[in-house]
């Protein structure tokens, strides 16, 4: 900017110098004294003091006219320059304020670029940190989830024993029913075979009672035929073995009554024993359906526990799709906070780089700014000898 202003201000005073040596060559013609003055005219021109140029007097008036109006414009021209050379500072002063406001913001961002580098390196350690963990924990869940596995196919074969054992116990049940159904029968049977035993018995004491009473009429009627002499003597006979067939029968009554006895004791012991077998049996049918109700309690929590093995066993593979995809993610993440890190680091050399070139244009603007000063004050040095001319 400084090269321009000068480079339009001497070029305006060539041009000025060139009109002025146009008009010398039109006052080649004019008087000696008013060409003399026209030159110190145009050199006082030269040197900037127009009012000392508007001072001389002509003879002829085109050149008075045309060298005031010379003055004029070089007057104009001349505070034009100063006022754009007082722009151009203003200018420079912003331009400069400006330099030194984004010099100072780019330190301020290359200082927080250097702390989010930093932290994007720590956070690119973190991740990598947590990755590691991440994926001993995937192996950890996939070490479980054997396990699972193993525990699950285990459980699904207890199940299977349980239920095989269920069902062979459902078996054994049904038969030791049948068993227990027989013996209850047989002692029914017995009962009433003791029931039996009692009506023989009854039986025998009348056929015991009729021989006692048939040995009594035999023995009246062996008395009556005593009595009778000859002629009840074939009575006597048929008499007496009425008597002797009574005692048979009775005899045999006692017998058949001493057997029925021993049934009798045989038949209550029998029966005693049978109730005491259908208590036991009782008892052991209470223990059965114990037994089979613990069975279908252990068969239901094995089935029961063999689920819930096979919902571990379905969540670890769960766990292992997310704890893989973790894996991935944070591989994702470790290479964007890698990336993120490397275009911190790039960033802050851009900010580094730009704020060494504000430097130098703060300086340059400096330059410029000192340059336009000192022009401007040349300037208004010669206006100001001109006022006290």
């Amino acid at each position: 900017m400084r090269q321009a202003s000068v480079t339009v201000f001497v070029s305006v005073m060539t041009a000025e110098v060139l009109l002025g040596w146009l008009l010398i060559t039109y006052l080649a013609g004019l008087q000696q004294s008013d060409v003399r003055k026209a030159a110190e005219c145009l050199e006082t021109l030269a040197q900037g003091d127009v009012h000392s140029a508007q001072e001389y007097r002509f003879g002829d008036p085109l050149l008075q006219d045309s060298l005031r109006g010379l003055s004029d414009n070089l007057a104009n021209l001349m505070a034009i320059v100063s006022q754009s050379l007082e722009k151009v500072q203003q200018a420079c002063r912003n331009l400069s304020e400006l330099a030194r406001g984004a010099n100072a913001s780019a330190g301020q961002i290359g200082h927080l670029m250097k702390k989010i580098a930093e932290g994007a390196s720590l956070q690119t350690e973190l991740v990598e940190q947590t990755s590691g963990l991440i994926q001993d924990m995937a192996r950890s869940i996939q070490r479980a989830s054997v396990s699972a596995e193993d525990a699950a196919r285990s459980s699904r074969e207890a199940a299977s024993v349980a239920q095989s054992g269920s069902r062979i116990a459902g078996q054994a049940v049904e038969e030791m029913r049948g068993v227990f159904e027989g013996v209850e029968r047989y002692a029914q049977r017995v009962v009433e075979f003791g029931e039996k035993t009692k009506e023989i018995s009854a039986i025998v004491r009348v056929i015991t009672d009729v021989a006692q009473q048939t040995h009594l009429l035999a023995i009246n009627a062996t008395i009556e035929a005593a009595r009778a002499g000859d002629a009840g003597r074939g009575f006597a006979v048929v008499a007496e073995e009425i008597r002797q067939l009574a005692e048979n029968t009775s005899r045999s009554a006692d017998r058949i009554n001493k057997i029925v006895e021993e049934i009798t004791t045989g038949s209550t012991e029998a029966v005693e024993a049978v109730r005491a077998s259908s208590q036991r049996l009782d008892q052991g049918r209470q223990h059965l359906s114990a037994i089979m109700d613990a069975l279908n309690d252990i068969v239901a929590s094995v089935t029961s526990g063999s689920d819930r093995v096979q919902i571990i066993s379905r969540l670890a593979r769960e766990q292992i799709a997310g704890a893989q995809q973790s894996v991935e993610a944070i591989q994702n993440i470790s290479a964007v906070a890698s990336r993120n890190a490397a275009a911190t680091n790039d960033i802050s050399n851009a900010v580094s780089e730009q704020s060494r070139l504000l430097l130098d244009v703060t300086r340059h603007v400096e330059q410029i700014e000192q340059q336009a000063r000192l022009l401007q004050q040349r300037i208004a040095a010669k206006g100001d000898h001109q006022g006290d001319g």
